[in-house]
């Protein structure tokens, strides 16, 4: 998508304007104006950059500069890191496509005109749910004897 302003859907009826920014071909879109309008707790420890949210059993922390993803006690990748953009921190769109399981739409903002995105949490086998054995499994990493 482009940069520009746009008009943020979600499916949980909340709906608000935010920009988008491009940088090196990556799409950043504002990570706690969306997370926090999901249900999410969220907290930025401005000391560390470090964004931490949950909402039920799920757990996320990113931290700016750093192209980790702390995701259920596990580290993953995405095109780029988290960045500070207006004194906000944004992530790439696939932060919510392929960490939250999130279905993502857009209709590009024009010169003059705000554009539209939509984000419709993901229903089924796709879904972002640990199985009671991944939670297990993770409860023994973590717990294990020394």
């Amino acid at each position: 998508i482009s940069e520009g302003k746009y008009q943020f859907h979600l499916d949980n009826g909340k709906s608000f304007t935010a920009k988008v920014y491009v940088r090196d071909d990556v799409s950043f879109v504002p990570l706690r104006s969306i997370v926090s309008r999901l249900g999410y707790d969220y907290k930025y420890t401005k000391k560390t950059k470090t964004s931490e949210f949950s909402k039920g059993a799920h757990w996320f922390t990113v931290t700016v500069g750093k192209n980790q993803y702390n995701v259920a006690r596990s580290l993953r990748q995405l095109e780029a890191g988290p960045v500070i953009i207006d004194g906000r921190v944004y992530v790439p769109v696939s932060f919510f496509t392929d960490i939250l399981q999130y279905d993502f739409s857009a209709t590009a903002a024009q010169s003059g005109t705000t554009g539209e995105i939509t984000f419709t949490e993901r229903q089924g086998e796709n879904a972002n749910t640990e199985s009671a054995e991944e939670q297990e499994s993770a409860e023994k990493v973590v717990n294990k004897p020394s």
